[in-house]
Order: structure tokens, then C-alpha cells, then sequence
């Protein structure tokens, strides 16, 4: 999955080993934020649209998350 954040310049991709990693398009520097979702694929991911630091995720665990980028944490999750 990759989503754009157009507020903040960066760029999510959510990898099929879970992963979920910021780039910054102004410097190009990539960050680990978080491993995601705890059997394996990250299935969807997508920004609040006037939290620009917060962000969803959803995995083959059958959880939807909810992420802080700014904290590098998961703030909730969902069953």
C-alpha cells in the first residue's frame, strides 16, 4: 500500500512484510516508522484527513489500526 501526505510532503508504503516506512520527498530520507500488522501482509493503509500525523492500517490479522507517525506507535487497534 502507499499513500500520499500531501500536508506534510511524505510519502507512506506499507510493505507485504508489514512494514510500514515515512519518505520525505523534499531530502529523500526513508524511516522505519513500525512493523504492523502480526501474521504478515499489511493489507491497506491511508492518512487522516486533517490529523496529518495519524494514519490506518489494515492486515491479514483482521485488525484495523490506528498510528501515530510522530510517535512512531500504534495509538489503537480494532478487531
Amino acid at each position: 500500500s502507499v499513500e500520499w501526505d500531501d500536508t506534510r510532503g511524505v510519502v507512506l508504503v506499507g510493505t507485504q512484510g508489514s512494514e510500514i516506512y515515512e519518505i520525505t520527498v523534499e531530502n529523500q530520507s526513508v524511516v522505519l516508522v513500525t512493523r504492523g500488522h502480526s501474521m504478515d501482509e499489511l493489507h491497506g493503509l491511508a492518512t487522516h484527513p486533517s490529523q496529518p500525523h495519524l494514519f490506518v492500517t489494515s492486515g491479514d490479522d483482521q485488525t484495523v489500526r490506528l498510528w501515530d507517525a510522530s510517535k512512531r506507535e500504534m495509538v489503537r487497534d480494532t478487531h
